[in-house]
């Protein structure tokens, strides 16, 4: 099914970035001005950055990716692949140990054929970065924005940090190149994320190689294997089999819109040692509710380790008011921040 993209939420640190400078980092066009004010620079930034926009022509794109484990070695692996030519006309391939399933895009909705297991949030992430990497104005009227200039290892960036207006805590700081707005990294509570092999293709920027660091370490890669534009007459051949068939929708929604929904559930308890420890934080979890309000998947996205097994032990017991679409209940793919703080 078509991504929502993965929520990512505000920034505990920022880590010292790695650039991967080369003849293909930053495209090689006549520099910009950049504007000054932060809602112009990130809208300017989203129509610059990702493959989006009716204005594209068909276009295919496969990337693969890998997670890392604590020693910076692949665990696992995984490919996504899109042809597109159009709103309404696009084929996506999810290939993954875990998840296998086509999903075909049609102006009668969204069909797919029966698939293997279940996504999780590297899918959504994946789709996120090469397709729309930077905040829409829709979600800016829910921010509050500031920008800086700031230089890290000779490379100067224009950066704006968006803070979200209610009391959820919600940071991200999003860095642009100085003189272009190719993304270049973007920085939330628990991932650190760097572009790197920026490529212009049909006017908007995009990153061949993505790494993305949690909590401070390696965790994923993403690397763009090839990226085309299709031959006219394409979408003829993105119309969704007769045997699929279609799917349900589900939303993406922030962790500030769906907290107000928990009808029950309990209460995650701080555990002894941290408390000893005077360890404080905010564990992250990915989260599937059900149609039934339920929580039907959980994933941890990052956090302290200590505090991890008590924030999923009672979040999988909570439950939500089923949100509804048109009058009908649908899933919700959400992330939801448990945060421990010790009373002063």
């Amino acid at each position: 099914m078509k991504r929502a993209g993965w929520l990512l939420s505000p920034p505990l640190f920022v880590c010292c970035w790695a650039f991967c400078i080369s003849a293909r980092a930053t495209p090689q066009n006549s520099p910009q001005t950049l504007p000054k004010d932060p809602i112009a620079l990130m809208t300017l930034a989203w129509q610059q950055n990702g493959l989006h926009g009716s204005d594209l022509q068909p276009w295919h794109v496969r990337a693969s990716w890998q997670i890392l484990d604590s020693k910076g070695k692949p665990e696992k692996q995984g490919k996504w692949e899109e042809w597109w030519a159009g709103p309404h006309e696009s084929k996506t391939v999810y290939d993954t140990p875990d998840f296998q399933q086509t999903v075909w895009s049609s102006a009668r909705g969204e069909f797919s054929l029966e698939g293997h297991g279940s996504s999780g949030g590297i899918e959504d992430l994946v789709e996120q970065m090469i397709l729309h990497p930077v905040a829409s104005q829709r979600d800016l009227g829910q921010l509050e924005l500031k920008t800086s200039r700031v230089r890290d290892h000779s490379v100067e960036l224009d950066c704006v940090t968006a803070t979200g207006k209610k009391a959820d805590g919600s940071v991200e700081e999003s860095c642009f190149s100085a003189g272009a707005a190719a993304l270049r990294t973007k920085i939330t509570r628990v991932l650190e994320i760097t572009l790197n092999s920026i490529v212009k293709f049909q006017a908007r920027y995009v990153a061949e190689e993505m790494h993305v660091y949690r909590i401070g370490m390696p965790a994923i890669d993403i690397h763009i294997d090839q990226i085309e534009s299709l031959s006219p007459g394409a979408e003829s051949q993105l119309a969704p089999p007769p045997q699929a068939k279609l799917v349900l929708p589900w939303l993406g929604l922030s962790s500030g819109v769906i907290a107000g929904s928990r009808v029950s559930g309990e209460v995650p308890e701080y555990p002894f040692l941290a408390k000893q420890q005077y360890l404080q934080g905010t564990v992250s979890l990915w989260a599937v509710i059900g149609k039934d309000g339920a929580i039907h998947n959980l994933e941890v996205i990052g956090g302290p380790p200590m505090l991890q097994e008590s924030s999923v032990n009672a979040v999988k017991t909570w439950h939500h008011k089923p949100y509804l679409l048109n009058g009908k209940p649908v899933e919700v793919h959400t992330q939801i921040n448990v945060v421990y703080r010790l009373a002063h």
